[in-house]
């Protein structure tokens, strides 16, 4: 029996610009740069220069997107680079002094791969990732999907009016960076409700009414898929 397979990889990271630095602060969006988007750009482009024409579905959430273009990050992210380069090149220096070989060789292995990653980053991608992923949505390579605003868990939220408006910025966002609207989302965390009717237990005294499902909202926004996840729908 032909089956298919649809590869589909979701980022996303809370704003973290502008809030420290370690741990929990701009390098765990250096880091996501460093270790997943530059080198999935990488090996995308790779595949593609080879003559194989790869297709997967990519989410990136509003806030993602926008700390990768904000300018504070395409700096900063200049200054982690340099900071691990130096790091690395000592400790490289140090392993081979003290005649520890096998140290060496992988303190060496990291310099290399942060010099890559950093000549991948300021001559090939000139400091704006965010844009090669649009490049290769352009050349049909990946097909970029978005997520809610703010990354709101949409069956929590108390009204509808609050996922259209996550809904909607959402749309705003992706055409900004991306020059298109998504077809697709990524629902937070995955989480589905159906159509029901609603009532305020915290707010009895309110009366009780019709709630669209999140494929009514999701439709009426402009999308037309969405992934969530199998048990949610099948109960």
């Amino acid at each position: 029996m032909l089956g298919s397979f649809c590869l589909t990889l979701h980022s996303h990271l809370p704003y973290v610009l502008n809030h420290g630095v370690w741990p929990h602060g701009a390098d765990w969006l250096h880091e996501a740069a460093f270790g997943t988007y530059i080198p999935l750009v990488s090996v995308l482009d790779e595949l593609h220069n080879e003559g194989y024409h790869p297709k997967i579905t990519l989410g990136i959430s509003p806030v993602l997107a926008e700390q990768l273009a904000h300018p504070t990050f395409r700096e900063s992210f200049t200054t982690y680079l340099n900071q691990r380069i130096l790091s690395a090149r000592q400790d490289e220096k140090y392993f081979r002094q003290t005649n520890d070989e096998p140290k060496q060789i992988i303190a060496q292995f990291w310099l290399e791969h942060f010099q890559n990653i950093k000549n991948l980053y300021h001559h090939s991608y000139e400091k704006n990732i965010l844009q090669q992923f649009c490049r290769l949505q352009e050349q049909g390579i990946v097909e970029i999907i978005t997520c809610a605003a703010t990354h709101g868990y949409f069956p929590l939220l108390g009204y509808d009016e609050n996922i259209r408006a996550q809904l909607a910025l959402a749309m705003h966002t992706h055409e900004k960076h991306f020059r298109t609207k998504p077809r697709g989302i990524w629902i937070p965390e995955c989480a589905y409700r159906p159509h029901y009717r609603w009532k305020n237990s915290l707010a009895p005294f309110i009366e009780e009414k019709e709630r669209e499902g999140i494929e009514e909202l999701l439709y009426d926004s402009g999308l037309h898929f969405f992934f969530t996840d199998f048990a949610l729908i099948n109960s």
